[in-house]
């Protein structure tokens, strides 16, 4: 046996020395004894002294048999992923119209009044209905996106309700995403039940004040009382809160935030909290293809996810992979009918993938150049797989050239399971 190099160290902590492994996302956490064998690669003793450890270790890829490449497992996974017949993901876009004029919107300059209509919805119905007859899919994961998917509540019910039809039956998991700003929630829970959607992905900009002076609506009025009630109307763990940080002053305003929740007795409807810093220049630095990872204010970030944690809030993993736009059957349907393999391109038609008037099956990714050079020694390789194809496409024009993220990764991506080890109730 040998150990994995995809293995991480995140430190001592509560007495035990704890790993994570990149491919399987499994932490251990080891006694002083037992890390001793292990970090001396000492696998017979630690098989005699500790059998559970060991057997632990082996299914959850911290130890291999000397003899497998590890690279070739990787590539064999990726491959099998290109090739899944099993799992469909499909996002759609209701509407590039915003009741929000958040003045550091990555879609700014590109919102319309354009609406997905009912007959390019029903062309996106009947793919999918042909589409799932033909494939064995046992996994469905279905967003509604926009613009503010909201203000299109004819169109999403038709698409849901349809959806519902074309899915059901055939014993498969299906999940269904909200992207929204929350504003509207009260009108989207009176034609759907809040019950059948997974998650609501929800936006705010901090604590009352800071949020009120970022996030007004399009006629100027304030939006977090109202966005506040909303939370109490949704299911206990259905929402992901993304927070956006703007400077060293967020942190304060995080912190009461947080506060406001607990008090409010919002923290049950909290899944998870995921902070989004934003740099002067008005983008987003961890939206796909804008910003490098490496630009984020990691000190913001460190101090942020700290606050949530003590609160006992979960956090983003900062160490996930690999992207769906490398799963075969990823779509993001525009409202116009072109589709694309990724939220973050669709304002770069050169793009698309196709049309749905013409569109038939989309044939697999190409695994890019990194699996066979740069990348391929890489301990992050698993949660990397090469960067963001949008954001490769952004700085040199070419969707498989190497994004490289590892310094982040290896920085700040460990610091925050640290944390978690630390402060979260629960372990990881």
């Amino acid at each position: 046996m040998k150990p994995s190099r995809y293995n991480h160290y995140l430190g001592f902590i509560n007495k035990k020395h704890v790993y994570i492994n990149g491919l399987s996302r499994k932490t251990v956490k080891l006694t002083p004894d037992e890390d001793k064998l292990f970090s001396s690669s000492n696998f017979q003793a630690l098989k005699d002294s500790f059998p559970d450890v060991i057997n632990y270790l082996k299914q959850y890829g911290f130890i291999y048999p000397k003899a497998l490449d590890q690279f070739v497992l990787i590539e064999n996974y990726l491959k099998s992923m290109q090739r899944n017949q099993m799992y469909l993901s499909a996002t759609f876009i209701l509407t590039r119209q915003c009741n929000f004029k958040c003045t550091y919107c990555i879609q700014g300059l590109n919102k319309t009044n354009s609406h997905l209509t009912f007959e390019t919805a029903d062309k996106y119905i009947k793919y999918f209905k042909n589409l799932i007859k033909s494939h064995p899919f046992e996994k469905f994961l279905i967003t509604y996106y926009g613009g503010e998917p909201t203000l299109n509540l004819p169109v999403l019910k038709f698409l849901h309700t349809e959806l519902n039809k074309i899915t059901s039956g055939n014993n498969s998991e299906i999940s269904y995403s909200l992207i929204t700003n929350g504003y509207l929630l009260d009108k989207f829970i009176k034609e759907i039940d809040p019950s059948e959607i997974s998650e609501f992905i929800i936006t705010l900009d901090g604590d009352k004040k800071n949020h009120n002076e970022r996030r007004k609506t399009a006629d100027n009025k304030p939006s977090f009382h109202r966005i506040m009630n909303n939370l109490s109307l949704l299911p206990e763990q259905s929402v992901i809160l993304n927070v956006n940080l703007f400077n060293k002053d967020s942190v304060s305003s995080v912190i009461k935030l947080l506060d406001i929740l607990v008090e409010n007795n919002l923290k049950k409807q909290i899944k998870e909290i995921h902070f989004k810093p934003i740099l002067n220049n008005g983008k987003f630095c961890d939206y796909p293809g804008i910003i490098d990872y490496s630009d984020i204010n990691q000190d913001l970030l460190y101090d942020c996810n700290k606050e949530a944690l003590l609160k006992d809030f979960r956090v983003k993993e900062y160490l996930g992979g690999p992207c769906e736009y490398l799963y075969k059957h990823t779509y993001v349907l525009d409202v116009n009918g072109d589709i694309y393999k990724c939220p973050a391109m669709i304002d770069s038609p050169e793009l698309s993938i196709g049309n749905i008037s013409t569109f038939s099956e989309y044939p697999e990714s190409e695994l890019n150049s990194c699996f066979k050079n740069e990348c391929r020694n890489c301990p992050f390789l698993p949660t990397c797989y090469g960067g963001c194809r949008f954001s490769s496409y952004l700085k040199f024009g070419d969707p498989d050239k190497v994004n490289c993220e590892v310094g982040f990764f290896n920085t700040f991506g460990l610091k925050i399971e640290q944390l978690k080890q630390i402060y979260l109730k629960g372990g990881d």
